[in-house]
């Protein structure tokens, strides 16, 4: 398990929102480039500020997230954005999953064996995005400026042919910003005085290229009935 901060406020925002664009987009192709795991055990879960803990608590209608939280954590696990995909894409989309981390490639392959439509390889996920991109593809990486490719280059070489991309990016300080110029932003910024409580997570934000009006659409959504859910997050759209 690569991840030690899964379940945290920065994978809350991610996987909710991604959980709304994924229910309405019908891609014929969509590709992660850092899966990580399947799965996470809840045993290995630190309370942070903003958690699944935090989210599960509170009165709320259902949600894509939700629904496929509430699965998970009845079997003691939380889910990995790869999770989301297989469960909410249609069954014809084509999955490609890719990460470095052998623990994380095994769970996926574990995972993979009950769908016929999902591919994981244990590859560079930014370079096989520019050799062969998916019709939809989320970016998601611990550090934005890791490898080469690394992901702003990559975010920025699909978005201008036109391919359809998300970016997940982490904020480390309150001073940072969203590293690549995109067309849409959404972000989270935690509060300074919960920096410490959030992991060392300063905010996140998705940036995103080329996207569908529906999926556009459901993101926006997303991100008001998350702050419904949530109101002590500080969420920007831009």
């Amino acid at each position: 398990m690569a991840n030690k901060h899964f379940g945290n406020v920065g994978d809350v925002f991610k996987h909710y929102l991604l959980a709304e664009a994924l229910t309405v987009a019908e891609p014929s192709s969509y590709m992660e480039t850092h899966a990580g795991s399947t799965y996470y055990s809840l045993s290995e879960s630190k309370r942070r500020y903003a958690d699944w803990r935090s989210f599960t608590s509170r009165k709320q209608p259902p949600t894509p997230y939700k629904q496929v939280l509430d699965q998970a954590i009845a079997g003691g696990i939380y889910p990995g954005s790869a999770v989301f995909a297989i469960k909410l894409l249609p069954v014809q989309c084509q999955i490609r999953l890719y990460d470095l981390d052998i623990g994380s490639v095994e769970s996926l392959i574990r995972a993979s064996l009950l769908t016929k439509n999902v591919t994981v390889k244990r590859e560079d996920g930014l370079a096989a995005a520019l050799e062969s991109p998916a019709e939809l593809t989320l970016i998601d990486p611990f550090r934005v400026y890791d490898g080469q490719p690394d992901s702003v280059s990559c975010f920025e070489n699909l978005s201008q042919r036109g391919n359809s991309v998300i970016l997940w990016y982490p904020l480390l300080t309150a001073e940072e910003r969203c590293p690549v110029a995109a067309e849409q932003i959404f972000q989270l910024q935690v509060p300074e005085d919960q920096i410490a409580a959030s992991g060392g997570l300063a905010g996140c934000g998705f940036a995103v290229a080329n996207l569908p009006e529906v999926v556009s659409k459901a993101l926006n959504c997303g991100m008001s009935s998350l702050q419904q859910t949530l109101p002590e997050l500080q969420l920007v759209t831009a």
